[in-house]
């Protein structure tokens, strides 16, 4: 490392594209600690080269590296304070393909800590970099950090789009890799959009393509979301499956950020099977992984997960707490779908404390992020809690049209644990109307 940025510095590497291209050789085959160590070498020995004019753009390259070493550790604070120095120090070094690519870099960044504008914004400042230069591979990239912020921000139809032209640009860059990921991002979005049998399809040929890479960081992402998919069709052994593989796979890479996000995944499958303790502390030492990275997103359903888990278990005052810690963060980071699930947790909450004018305050706003999202299942879901609102009430005509509404959408998903609650009211309506 030290040899190479002294060559540089010296003139025998010619520019930055061959010393980057040098060090990421000389890292290669490395582990994460040994790269942090070589990389923090190099830093030193620029550092002893003042008043040479190129050891700021050794620094840049140096510090770009180190960027994407954090982004490897889930460290993305560290990552964003590295592209940062990277990006003003190669400035004028770099071609507008690689000033783009450096724009989305930082975006992606700014994407994780849940600040989903200014994610959007450097993304519309990489496209406009590359003005009308054809890089298909870019713009692939460019149109998936697009589709994964609007889904963040809740605007489904937006998304589909996006990542739709992302796998456009990619099949025409031949980016299998690239093509893996917009079709694990589209099956995101259909999952959400109740179009289930299209995530499945999805899920299943981009994970053909991450195993015939050998990309298992990649294949593990797609663990968790097929069982979240198997999770949502009742399919609770499947789903915890998934999970276990995909947090085998984060372990045996050192991803203390993804095996935090694994942890919550296979505690929220859990805490849907019926196991509240184990999910209890599957929340608790995911939540533990994830708040070291400032990974705002996952944070918060890790937190209406433990919420919910607590509500179940009787602990009310500290599921109040998380709740309230859940919607303060997807308030800040605008994520109209997790402002809906922790409003609607909150609904049930309160209705179950016998506070039924708070249910229905917490309902109502649970309802419109929900409907404005267009989620079938998450929507589904309120009209369940509308139906249970309206019994309380003793507004049996109403609780029966809203319980209708959500049984249907149940039936159509194939969501057989919501099914059976719903299956469950139904008959506790019918024993009540008998009774009159």
């Amino acid at each position: 490392m030290r040899p190479l940025i002294s060559a540089f510095i010296d003139r025998e590497i010619a520019d930055v594209q061959s010393l980057e291209a040098a060090l990421r050789q000389e890292l290669e085959g490395k582990s994460i600690d040994e790269k942090g160590v070589a990389l923090r070498h190099g830093v030193s020995q620029a550092h002893l080269r003042r008043g040479s004019c190129r050891r700021e753009l050794a620094l840049g390259v140096l510090s770009r590296l180190l960027a994407e070493l954090c982004m490897a550790r889930g460290d993305f604070a560290g990552a964003l304070t590295h592209f940062g120095v990277a990006s003003r120090e190669l400035a004028q070094a770099l071609t507008a393909a690689e000033r783009a690519k450096l724009s989305l870099d930082q975006a992606w960044v700014y994407h994780y800590l849940g600040n989903y504008p200014t994610s959007l914004d450097l993304g519309a400042e990489a496209q406009r970099t590359l003005g009308s230069e054809a890089n298909p591979a870019l713009e692939g990239l460019a149109h998936s950090l697009r589709g994964i912020n609007f889904y963040r921000l809740g605007r489904l139809d937006e998304a589909l789009g996006a990542h739709a032209a992302a796998l456009a640009q990619r099949k025409q860059a031949n980016d299998l890799a690239g093509q893996a990921a917009s079709l694990n991002n589209l099956g995101n979005v259909h999952l959400d959009r109740g179009d289930w049998e299209e995530a499945d399809r999805c899920y299943h040929e981009s994970l053909g393509y991450y195993r015939k890479l050998k990309l298992p960081d990649r294949e593990a992402s797609l663990e968790n979301n097929l069982g979240n998919l198997a999770a949502n069709r009742g399919d609770f052994r499947e789903a915890e499956a998934h999970h276990a593989r995909a947090l085998a796979l984060r372990n045996q890479l050192g991803d203390r950020f993804g095996s935090g996000a694994s942890r919550c995944a296979l505690a929220c499958a859990w805490l849907r099977a019926g196991k509240i303790p184990e999910a209890i502390e599957g929340f608790r030492r995911g939540l533990r992984l994830i708040e070291v990275s400032g990974a705002a997103e996952l944070r918060t359903e890790g937190l209406i997960g433990l919420a919910q888990a607590l509500m179940v278990a009787g602990e009310t005052d500290e599921a109040r707490q998380q709740l309230r810690q859940a919607l303060e963060d997807a308030r800040r980071t605008r994520n109209v779908l997790q402002q809906g699930a922790a409003h609607l947790l909150l609904a049930r909450l309160e209705r179950l404390a016998g506070n039924l004018s708070e249910s229905q305050e917490a309902l109502g706003l649970a309802l419109n992020h929900l409907e404005h999202v267009g989620s079938r299942f998450e929507i589904a879901r309120g009209h369940l809690e509308t139906a249970h609102l309206q019994l309380a009430r003793k507004q049996r005509d109403r609780a029966r049209e809203s319980l209708m509404l959500a049984l249907h959408e149940f039936e159509q998903l194939g969501a057989k644990p919501e099914r059976v609650e719903a299956l469950a009211l139904e008959a506790r309506l019918a024993t009540r109307e008998a009774s009159r």
